[in-house]
């Protein structure tokens, strides 16, 4: 007889005192998070920015005899030196430049005569040639005309409203910047603490705290330090053959710098539109210069020191970087540049520890896994137990009596034991 259900739960005990702390902890934490969401840009940076520059730190701390203020306060100094006064300058020199170089490429097109270029010698043997191996191509002087000012007008006016938001938000990104430097501060000399109260809170062990902080260290110093360092130097290197070919060389060598983040084409966004513009003035030596000068420098920067620097990145594949700044560009905007790789560093530390953690968990799974389907019984062996022998189809045709069974033969034994 089945014991009753008040019976069954007489001794059962609801652990209410913890599920209620639980809840009050959940609830802590998402009234910490509504505080802190709308600076969550400056803190993430801050901490990023702060874990780069710890050895600059512990280099101060030695110097300055553990005095935590004194090298945190040298180490901010040195950021603001090399970094923040730098783009400050240059972003000053870049914003009326921009302005100025979208409003006279705009201004050429809308006056630019493309019949006059499709008349040209050299431009029609390649029409013709696009034409009879390209037919599905409508080239003719009013859609190109058409298709260059509308894209012309278009990246004005994108240029124009990203300069517009730019200034419109001076105060708050100078805000973000200060909060930023001072969260750094406060990091450089508690951050020892803070990081280990932290992990004495976190339900793992410690190797794999370990893991995970160095992972997103290594993605953090390769995507941001490294990718940093090869886009100043792509867009030095380009802005430089733009001055060469009478070119404005800081919106260009800008632009080369931005585009060198997007992995395939990169640089291509800027030199190769610029190599047709100066092709269809007419500047074909400068043309043919830029080229060479793109292909042999710019593009060999990235070529050559973009792996060295992306050799730490948590081993992530080319095609997995690409996604993952495409959907941060998406999702997060500019800043996702540095989110999509960080995001997906952190996938992939999870999953290493997933399968370090659960491995013998999945290599049974993987055991039991047949390799291949089992093959058909074959005829001429013996059934194992608890399987039927197939059955003999070789009977005696009609008429013709069965063989009979040989002597010694177990009817023969039988009647032995019978007798």
């Amino acid at each position: 007889m089945l014991p009753r259900t008040s019976d069954s739960l007489k001794g059962f005990k609801l652990p209410i005192f913890p599920i209620f702390l639980f809840a009050l902890l959940l609830f802590s934490l998402y009234l910490a998070y509504q505080i802190m969401v709308p600076f969550l840009h400056p803190i993430i940076m801050g901490i990023v920015f702060t874990a780069l520059c710890m050895p600059i730190h512990n280099r101060f701390l030695r110097y300055t005899r553990g005095k935590d203020v004194f090298a945190a306060l040298l180490t901010l100094i040195v950021v603001i030196l090399v970094i923040i006064v730098p783009l400050t300058f240059f972003a000053s020199a870049l914003v009326p430049q921009a302005a100025a170089s979208t409003a006279a490429i705009t201004e050429w097109l809308s006056h630019q005569d493309i019949s006059s270029l499709l008349a040209d010698e050299k431009v029609v043997a390649v029409v013709s040639f696009l034409e009879e191996n390209f037919a599905f191509l409508d080239i003719n002087a009013a859609n190109l005309h058409n298709a260059l000012l509308s894209f012309s007008r278009t990246a004005g006016q994108t240029i124009f409203q990203g300069i517009t938001d730019f200034a419109r938000n001076a105060v708050g990104f100078s805000f973000n910047l200060l909060l930023m430097l001072l969260i750094m501060f406060f990091l450089l000399k508690d951050g020892r603490k803070m990081l280990k109260s932290l992990r004495a809170l976190i339900p793992m062990r410690p190797g794999q705290q370990e893991a995970i902080l160095t992972n997103l260290r290594k993605v953090a110093k390769a995507v941001l330090v490294g990718g940093a360092l090869v886009a100043i130097l792509q867009g030095i290197v380009g802005g430089i053959g733009m001055a060469i070919c009478g070119l404005p060389a800081l919106f260009t060598g800008a632009l080369m710098a931005v585009a060198s983040f997007v992995p395939i084409i990169g640089t291509g966004l800027v030199w190769i539109p610029a190599c047709i513009y100066l092709i269809i003035t007419g500047s074909y030596g400068y043309a043919v210069t830029l080229a060479l000068w793109s292909i042999i420098l710019v593009t060999n920067i990235d070529t050559f020191l973009r792996p060295m620097f992306m050799k730490n990145s948590a081993g992530l594949s080319p095609f997995l970087l690409f996604l993952s700044i495409m959907g941060g560009l998406k999702i997060f905007g500019a800043i996702g540049l540095f989110y999509g790789p960080l995001i997906l560093g952190f996938v992939v530390i999870m999953l290493s520890l997933y399968s370090e953690e659960y491995s013998d968990m999945l290599k049974g799974n993987t055991d039991d896994a047949p390799e291949s389907l089992p093959a058909p019984l074959d005829a001429s062996e013996p059934a194992t137990a608890g399987e039927s022998a197939p059955a003999d189809d070789s009977r005696a045709p009609e008429g013709e009596p069965e063989k009979a069974a040989a002597p010694g033969g177990p009817a023969d034994h039988a009647e032995n034991r019978d007798a």
